[in-house]
């Protein structure tokens, strides 16, 4: 009998690993189970420079690479890059690119850390540029762009070291958002670090060290989300 019963058994064990295994092992492979292959472009291969902080690919195709010496256009064979010139108003005006986005238009936006924000002319092939002015209210809240976000409407918002902003392209102005009631929050509160929108109509603020806020883009009711993170 114990033989019988190791028999079966051993039987069993057969025609379970025949339906269950051999056929699983006969299915071919999926993608991600294939081997990806990366191609390195640096500066040798003309990229202005190897720290790249931005990337955005625009509706003609063309992939923008935002470094800390320049802005790249590539076109999948060549890179031409935008520098600063102090002698042309109409060049990008900063070496340091922080952000990219395209408008609705197909036109590109461009935040710097230290000279605010240009929109690329693609006929002329120049910038138009926005800077912080103390003197006025509608100008940007900072010359440090940390990060730019097209919202489902086409509103562009801007994320800067001092505050969030939106674009008004009716009056070619910025209009300031009060996400705190407190004017001497502390700095690093106002620098806005990321942008997104959920549902629509919602947007989520990140900011650096602190709170985590959302709000209608219809009331601009403000809700600010506390979190405790511990430290692993």
């Amino acid at each position: 009998i114990s033989k019988l019963f190791k028999t079966l058994c051993s039987a069993s064990l057969y025609i379970l690993f025949s339906f269950l295994i051999i056929p699983w092992l006969s299915f071919p492979l999926n993608a991600t189970d294939l081997p990806v292959k990366f191609e390195n472009l640096t500066s040798q291969d003309g990229l202005s420079q190897n720290s790249v902080y931005t990337i955005l690919q625009d509706q003609d195709g063309f992939m923008w690479f935002g470094t800390r010496i320049g802005l790249n256009r590539y076109d999948g064979k060549t890179f031409k890059i935008f520098l600063p010139d102090l002698d042309d108003q109409g060049s990008i005006p900063s070496y340091r690119i922080s952000s990219l986005c395209e408008d609705q238009e197909g036109s590109l936006w461009v935040g710097t850390m230290d000279a605010g924000l240009a929109k690329y002319n693609k006929s002329e092939e120049n910038f138009i540029r926005f800077q912080h002015d103390p003197s006025d209210s509608t100008s940007l809240p900072s010359n440090y762009i940390e990060t730019l976000f097209l919202d489902s409407n086409g509103v562009l918002w801007i994320g800067t070291k001092n505050g969030l902003c939106k674009y008004d392209p009716a009056s070619n102005s910025f209009n300031k958002i009060q996400l705190f009631k407190d004017a001497s929050i502390s700095e690093t509160t106002r620098h806005i670090m990321a942008l997104a929108e959920f549902p629509v109509g919602t947007m989520w603020v990140g900011t650096e060290n602190s709170s985590l806020l959302r709000f209608s883009t219809t009331d601009f009711k403000v809700e600010i989300i506390k979190e405790t993170v511990k430290n692993s």
